[in-house]
């Protein structure tokens, strides 16, 4: 969990991709990409099966990436 204060400096933003895949991104204020949630099989270049979710509905899945867009375990 983070605090209410840094969130509060972050940029939350949604992209679509052409297949109408909605996901739910955050900016933290160190620069950090996290994927909150989406919807669809994939977000970003990953499937659900990388992110450990279900694969269906909504799926959050909150999982930080790198600055090269690599996913960070």
């Amino acid at each position: 969990r983070l605090k209410k204060e840094y969130l509060k400096n972050a940029i939350f933003f949604e992209l679509i991709s052409e297949f109408k895949e909605k996901s739910i991104w955050v900016l933290l204020p160190d620069e950090t990409p996290v994927l909150w949630f989406f919807e669809g099989s994939n977000a970003y270049k990953y499937s659900y099966k990388d992110y450990n979710t279900k694969g269906v509905s909504v799926q959050y899945a909150c999982q930080k990436f790198d600055s090269e867009g690599h996913l960070k375990k």
